[in-house]
C-alpha cells in the first residue's frame, strides 16, 4: 500500500494517545473507563469513545493498545486512500487525476504521521470521506 514507507519513516505515538490507551487498558482489564480505577478518584477524560473501546478489543484479544493504535490507523490509511480515488472518480475525474490523488495523499507527511500517531484521527478522516463518498454514490 502506498502508506507503508511513510507511515514507518514517520512513525511515531503522540502524548496524548497514551490517555486513550490508559483508558482501553482500563476499559479491557477492570471493565471501566475511568483513567484511575479503585481506590482512586475516577476521572472521566476521553473524547473519542469508539476509538477507547476499539483499543480496549483489540487489548482483549491480546493486542496491546499502542500496537491495535498503529494497525487501525494503517487501515484507516489505506481506507483514506481508497476513499479518495474513490470520490475522484465519482466526481467525474480522470483515473490518472484518481491516481495523483492518492499518491498526494500518501506523500503527504501531515495525513501519515498523525494517521499513524495513536489517535482517532485516520478513523474519522476516512469515516468523513466515507460518508462523502456515500452521499455522492447513494
Amino acid at each position: 500500500m502506498a502508506f507503508v514507507v511513510p507511515a514507518r519513516a514517520w512513525e511515531f505515538l503522540c502524548d496524548d494517545a497514551f490517555i486513550s490507551f490508559r483508558y482501553a487498558d482500563h476499559l479491557a482489564r477492570f471493565g471501566e473507563l475511568a483513567f484511575n480505577v479503585a481506590p482512586l478518584e475516577r476521572v472521566e477524560g476521553y473524547t473519542n469513545f469508539a476509538w477507547v473501546v476499539a483499543l480496549a478489543v483489540g487489548e482483549r484479544l491480546g493486542v496491546a493498545p499502542p500496537d491495535a493504535a498503529m494497525g487501525l490507523g494503517m487501515l484507516a490509511l489505506g481506507a483514506i486512500g481508497v476513499l479518495a480515488f474513490t470520490l475522484v472518480r465519482v466526481l467525474g475525474g480522470d483515473a490518472r487525476f484518481a491516481v495523483v490523488a492518492l499518491g498526494l495523499v500518501a506523500a503527504s507527511p501531515e495525513v501519515v504521521v498523525w494517521g499513524t500517531s495513536g489517535l482517532e484521527t485516520a478513523a474519522a478522516a476516512a469515516a468523513v470521506l466515507g460518508t462523502i463518498a456515500a452521499w455522492h454514490l447513494g
